[in-house]
Parts: structure tokens; sequence; C-alpha cells
């Protein structure tokens, strides 16, 4: 099963003379950091931290594929004058599958937290370019069911993208 794996974090220097320094660090990714002492403190927080983030990657696959759906539900309905929105749907969806296949592959290297968040980020912002392509065409069929399901998915990505930056600072 593909999932979140970071592993790294900063060992702590004991021959600093910073205090900060002679801890151990774990950096969240979201501009978030922890400190302590206690090298298991920072590995069980590292294991609650993948845990929260293969959540999302979870949650973030389910919500592609929600969206795949109201585009072919829709696809029907671009013409020739949305030719150029519906290749925008197709990258930003083939650009959302790469960001999710990135999150699974390079999560373990030094950088795996920042890069698991900017991907997971990057997804949102993704999802959320094709809803704004498929409301073109759903305002013009006056198609009310999927605007309403366009407008729940996007409070949706507002909440996940709320949890990713502030995951971390309690």
């Amino acid at each position: 099963m593909k999932k979140i794996n970071i592993t790294h974090y900063s060992m702590p220097d004991k021959q600093s003379i910073r205090t900060k320094n002679k801890m151990a660090c774990f950096c969240f990714g979201n501009e978030h950091k922890i400190y302590s002492q206690n090298i298991n403190t920072i590995k069980r927080i590292i294991q609650k931290t993948n845990k929260f983030y293969n959540q999302k990657l979870i949650e973030l696959n389910t919500h592609y594929i929600e969206v795949f759906e109201l585009w072919r539900l829709t696809w029907p309905y671009f013409d020739k004058k949305e030719f150029g929105n519906e290749n925008r749907i197709r990258d930003n969806l083939n650009s959302v599958d790469h960001c999710l296949g990135m999150c699974a592959r390079r999560s373990g290297g030094e950088n795996g937290a920042f890069y698991v968040f900017d991907w997971l980020m990057k997804s949102c912002d993704f999802l959320n370019k094709c809803l704004d392509n498929i409301i073109v065409v759903s305002q013009v069929q006056k198609n009310l069911v999927i605007l309403q399901r366009i407008r729940l998915l996007e409070l949706h990505f507002e909440r996940i993208k709320s949890e990713l930056c502030n995951y971390g600072s309690d």
C-alpha cells in the first residue's frame, strides 16, 4: 500500500552553545518545529505526523476521484469553445496524480516532511483549478447539483489546507 513514511529529524549537537541545538528537532514541513531532548519523543511525533499526512493523502485521493467523476459528468458539455478548459482540467488532474505519487515515493528523504507538505498543498490547488474550469460549463448548463457538489469540495479543500498549515502548532 502506498503511504507516507517520513523518517528524518535533526540530531542533537551536544557540543553546541545554543540550547536549541542541544535538542533533537523535527520540522513538520509547514514552518512548525518541535524540539526535545528525548529522541523517543521525536520518533513518536514523527509516527503521529506520518499518520496525519497519510490520512490527508487518502482524503485527497478520494477527492481526486470525485473531481475526476465531476469532470466526466460534465465532459459532454465541453464544446470547441471550452477546449482550453478541458485541457487545463486534464493537465491539473495529471499534476494531482504526480503530486500524490511523489508523496508516497519521496517522503523518506532528508527534507521529506517539507516536500510532503508542499505536494499535498499543491494537490489541493490543482484540484481547485479543475473545479474552477468545471464551474464554467456547469453554470452555462445551469447544473445546480454539480455546482453544489463543487462548492462542497471547495470547502473540503479549504479545510484540508487549513489543517495542513496548522498541524504541529499546538
